[in-house]
């Protein structure tokens, strides 16, 4: 799991300070049936659903009848958790009328599109609801979110598209839109803002990365041209408490833990990036990306960190093919266009003379030690970078190797390679 549910939004009452009410909502569904909520003081403005179903009896209430009580007006942000085989046919349309103020969505480790063709088309529809009829809806995020088959997000992507130029043919998105301010304030006709589209690494998943995430070409349908955050994200495996969670066991399905615990990522190879460069590289108000989900090369990492003329990228975590002994200097060379960047992270993806520089280490400690750039490199970089604050590099987030961080404090850099459970690479 890569991220761990809300908290209950009720907790016992501190005797020395009393609770604020709570604007959230958690409900764990026993059956697909959405019960009325509970009387709030304040005004609700986030829900979020998870299931507390049994598997073996979850495809059971996937065909069950169901009712959605009315719910708080208020409400603009969902969340929805867990749900592995998806949502009853028509579940979703009819969540969604609730909502008519809706301008959040987060999905979290399910199947879109569930097991059949009623279920896929339903989630299509639901997107398509809100591309078209919910044209304020802001942030959208996708973690361990799967569609059965190719082609659902492309078509989701679609949608939006269209309804972006139904907008702009209709003269809703405004003189700030033609203009390309990014602080239109109506919320009606802007497109979104935020999409973070995240996986979380298998390692014992062997088609994990050809089969099971869904095709580049299909998520890049998702862009939108206005977005100021995107993320684009590999995220490493985590360990959790639950039994079952496949990325705590081994390939033979025994428990595993210590050195032999998965870790890292294995980030889609940078031959296949070339699109995704064009894309970002076109994104004008862009401040913040996250694009680990595949490696860039040092002619692509310039390209990206150049969009909207380099000024407007401030955050950046980003994955590189690094090869040479001296891998540093075409990537800095590539960073040094993002004048406005303010904090930085390299995630390597180690190739050629890099990879036989590491291997050639007697201890694994000391095999990201060998490839780190000096600082006085690092310095220079930040005299082209004049905002730059912070610097991090790893490879590939693999945690036993340590990691490299560099931070500007005072008008000087410090900083150099973190030895394996010294610090926090995230």
């Amino acid at each position: 799991m890569s991220a761990p549910l809300p908290p209950p939004t009720t907790s016992p009452p501190s005797e020395q300070q009393p609770q604020q009410p709570s604007t959230t909502a958690l409900l764990r569904l026993q059956t697909f049936t959405i019960p009325p909520l509970p009387p709030s003081t304040t005004p609700l403005t986030s829900l979020t659903l998870t299931p507390d179903l049994p598997l073996p009896t979850y495809t059971t209430h996937l065909s069950q009848p169901f009712t959605i009580a009315p719910l708080p007006p208020t409400l603009t942000s969902l969340t929805l958790s867990l749900f592995p085989l998806g949502y009853p046919p028509s579940f979703l349309p009819s969540l969604l009328t609730h909502l008519p103020h809706l301008t959040s969505l987060t999905l979290y480790s399910q199947l879109i599109t569930g097991t059949t063709p009623a279920t896929r088309t339903s989630s299509l529809e639901f997107f398509t609801t809100l591309a078209h009829e919910r044209h304020h809806l802001r942030e959208l995020r996708l973690c361990d979110v799967f569609a059965a088959g190719h082609g659902f997000w492309r078509d989701v992507g679609a949608e939006f598209a269209n309804a972006k130029t139904l907008q702009a043919e209709n003269g809703k998105i405004g003189a700030a839109a033609a203009n390309g301010d990014d602080d239109d304030d109506d919320e009606e006709s802007s497109p979104l803002r935020v999409l973070e589209i995240s996986y979380t690494y298998q390692p014992l998943d062997r088609d994990f990365l050809t089969r099971r995430i869904p095709p580049l070409a299909d998520l890049l349908a998702l862009i939108t041209p206005r977005l100021s955050t995107l993320a684009l994200s590999m995220l490493p495996p985590t360990r959790t408490n639950d039994e079952q969670d496949p990325t705590n066991l081994d390939a033979e399905g025994e428990e595993v833990g210590g050195v032999g615990a998965p870790e890292g990522v294995m980030t889609l190879p940078g031959a296949m990036s070339g699109a995704v460069v064009d894309r970002v590289g076109g994104l004008k108000g862009l401040r913040g990306l996250d694009l680990t989900l595949c490696a860039v090369g040092v002619e692509g990492l310039g390209r990206v960190v150049r969009a909207g003329g380099g000024r407007g990228l401030r955050v950046l975590s980003v994955a590189v093919e690094i090869e040479g002994r001296e891998w540093w200097g075409g990537v800095f060379e590539g960073l040094s266009g993002g004048v406005g960047l303010e904090v930085v992270e390299v995630v390597g993806r180690p190739r050629g003379e890099v990879v036989e520089v590491m291997m050639a280490c007697e201890r694994r400690e000391d095999a990201l030690k060998s490839v780190i750039p000096p600082i006085e490199e690092v310095r220079k970089l930040g005299e082209k970078c004049l905002k730059l604050t912070s610097l991090k590099f790893n490879m590939l987030k693999t945690t036993s190797l340590g990691y490299a961080e560099w931070t500007k404090e005072d008008g000087e850099w410090k900083g150099g390679f973190v030895e394996p459970g010294e610090g926090s690479s995230e």
